[in-house]
């Protein structure tokens, strides 16, 4: 901004018809050639050792040419602009060279993360606003696997409850279908793994024929609707078809996957 009102004052007295500076770094600084004129413009180039910086195009008027002492006056305005330009300039490139390091570190630890380290850590460097990104970064990695951490410390604890438990234990989602078992429920209801569990279904296979069909929904009803009771209930090992008397409870319960029914089954036989 500096530059642009410079020019725009250097245009203003007449002493300058037009001005074009150009940075190597951003592109056009000042676009303000004249409007027509026979007079070419002088060309210099602006650099810092064996850097160029940019370019300057200034088109003077041919009376103030002829002027000596005015001629002068443009000189030394031209050589006080030049120094502005190239210090101008020589900020840019050296401002960029500085922060391409900072900001190529917090680019890596940004795809670190994201792609699920969360034990990376950004280090911090000599520019304090970068730091306060960094800090945030760092921060939100650690809550990230803070978090991480106590689910998997809570699926361990639900895992290991579930499976020592004597009750039988059964999983259902939405659609009935058997999601879950645990130890227990294998050996009460003779079968091998999980998988097989699966297999089959609660009123089909699991569910004794000989009970009453309002039995079994009036379970699945008091479940949905948030209620705990124990019922009754004639259940049935799917492979030989054995059946045996059971207490059962149906409970509706809310985990991270959605709503799921748990049922628990006590053997009374």
């Amino acid at each position: 901004e500096m530059i642009v009102n410079m020019a725009d004052a250097y245009l203003s007295t007449g002493k300058l018809l037009g001005i074009v500076i150009t940075s190597t770094a951003t592109g056009v600084i000042v676009d303000k050639p004249p409007v027509s004129t026979t007079v070419s413009p002088v060309s210099i180039t602006v650099s810092r050792g064996s850097v160029e910086l940019g370019s300057v195009k200034l088109w003077f008027d041919d009376s103030e040419l002829r002027s000596a002492q005015r001629r002068l006056t443009l000189l030394t305005a031209l050589f006080m602009l030049g120094i502005l330009i190239a210090y101008v300039l020589s900020m840019n490139i050296i401002a960029r060279k500085i922060l391409s390091r900072p900001l190529a570190m917090i680019m890596k630890g940004i795809e670190a993360v994201s792609g699920g380290n969360y034990l990376h850590r950004i280090p911090e460097g000599t520019h304090e606003d970068l730091n306060i990104l960094v800090g945030t970064l760092n921060r939100m990695a650690e809550s990230i696997l803070t978090a991480n951490r106590r689910i998997t410390e809570s699926e361990q604890r639900y895992s290991a409850i579930f499976n020592s438990s004597a009750v039988a234990i059964m999983l259902v989602d939405k659609e009935e279908n058997l999601v879950d078992v645990n130890e227990s429920m294998l050996q009460m209801f003779g079968l091998e793994s999980r998988d097989e569990a699966r297999k089959y279904s609660i009123d089909l296979d699991y569910n004794d024929p000989s009970n009453d069909p309002a039995v079994l929904s009036a379970m699945k009803n008091a479940a949905e609707e948030g209620s705990e009771l124990f019922f009754s209930w004639t259940a049935r090992r799917p492979i030989d078809g054995t059946a045996f008397h059971t207490e059962v409870t149906f409970r509706k319960v809310t985990l991270a996957d959605g709503e799921f029914t748990l049922v628990q089954i006590i053997d009374v036989s």
